[in-house]
């Protein structure tokens, strides 16, 4: 899967290509970031939230720190395709479906990433409530 991230001092149109990585280097690439020092940053710099992101085909995962340390937490959307519905849910279709959370504890953003990269749809559905 292709990781990037969003450091606090990028602008919105800049993120690093972390790679191509499998699920335990994504894992490691979420626990690598200092994620408290990240929103410091982010809040005195006032640019981004800083953002780690993973894309398999045409699902997406990404969580994005927030708070002041040492109160921080995670905003994250999880898009897969699947079946959407329109006009209140009188049409289906196929398409992208989407997912967010906005009060996701440091745990819960790691389990999203772990959870994404392991393929666990399970543990997906239990964090996104689909």
């Amino acid at each position: 899967m292709k990781v990037s991230m969003q450091y606090a001092h990028h602008a919105h149109s800049e993120s690093d290509l972390l790679g191509m990585m499998d699920a335990q280097e994504a894992i490691g690439a979420f626990d690598a970031i200092n994620w408290h020092q990240q929103a410091a940053q982010a809040g005195k710099l006032k640019k981004v939230s800083p953002t780690l992101s993973a894309q398999k085909g045409s699902s997406l995962i990404w969580v994005s720190v927030s708070g002041d340390p040492p109160n921080i937490a995670f905003v994250s959307s999880y898009s897969f395709p699947g079946v959407v519905k329109r006009l209140f849910g009188l049409i289906s279709a196929n398409g992208i479906v989407e997912k967010h959370r906005t009060d996701m504890s440091p745990q819960e953003a790691r389990n999203a990433i772990e959870a994404f990269a392991g393929d666990d749809a399970s543990a997906l559905a239990n964090l996104y409530n689909i």
